[in-house]
């Protein structure tokens, strides 16, 4: 999956976006009738990092070992492989300059300190007293997802935000901000549920249902909208220490 997901990316970026939008969906639908791409970039490793955790504590069979090695593969997915996929769009906007021969390696750096800063968010949750209630800072697996959204918006350039985004400034804007999120001390709430309860759980209830509802509207611009919801939706939400 994780090959799949860097070779995804690498032809979706290997062209100019605006010459080359037909032959870039072709491959995706011919990887995706090989059974190699067959869900949306993240989207499996997704699922597996939400239930994963859920059904270790059905199972009671929690422990430090399995929180750390929890931690891991969550910075592999959604730390490593999305600065992989910025890394690649930074090169490509660069590669666009007139002088692009004159640009060192050294100018794609950047898009690897989301991985850093993803673990450091992992390693201050991992050594924080438990709560059910709220998450501080931004979760690396929101931001992994909203990063792996970004091939998708360029593919089909929704707005023009596809062409915006090959500015390598705006790029380095967005990483600075992503970055900032995971370690902040903003709270923000959670999707577990010990009862159901409208008042109590209005902010998750209206994240989920605006999301599916922007999903056919919005598409390709629908993860980023999500992410941002969530965000303001937190801001509202009266966080208990439970």
């Amino acid at each position: 999956m994780y090959c799949t997901f860097i070779l995804y990316n690498y032809i979706s970026y290997n062209y100019k976006i605006n010459k080359q939008v037909i032959n870039q969906t072709n491959t995706m639908l011919l990887l995706r009738r090989a059974k190699y791409c067959p869900a949306p970039p993240g989207d499996s490793i997704t699922r597996k990092s939400l239930f994963d955790g859920m059904v270790a504590r059905w199972l009671g069979v929690c422990s430090p070992l399995g929180k750390d090695l929890d931690s891991l593969a969550d910075v592999v997915s959604f730390g490593v492989a999305p600065s992989m996929i910025l890394m690649k769009m930074l090169w490509a906007s660069w590669m666009q300059r007139p002088d692009a021969m004159d640009i060192s390696m050294i100018s794609v750096c950047p898009a690897f300190l989301l991985a850093c800063f993803g673990a450091l968010r992992l390693a201050r949750f991992n050594n924080s007293p438990a709560t059910n209630s709220y998450f501080t800072g931004v979760p690396i697996p929101a931001v992994g997802i909203v990063v792996a959204s970004f091939p998708l918006i360029n593919l089909y350039n929704p707005l023009g935000l596809g062409l915006k985004m090959q500015n390598p400034w705006l790029l380095y804007t967005i990483i600075a901000i992503l970055c900032w999120l995971m370690v902040s001390k903003l709270k923000l709430f959670t999707l577990k549920f010990s009862t159901f309860s409208v008042k109590k759980y209005w902010p998750q209830l209206s994240w989920l249902v605006l999301t599916l509802l922007a999903l056919p509207f919005l598409q390709s611009l629908a993860i980023p909208f999500s992410f941002l919801l969530y965000i303001l939706l937190s801001f509202a939400y009266k966080h208990s220490e439970a």
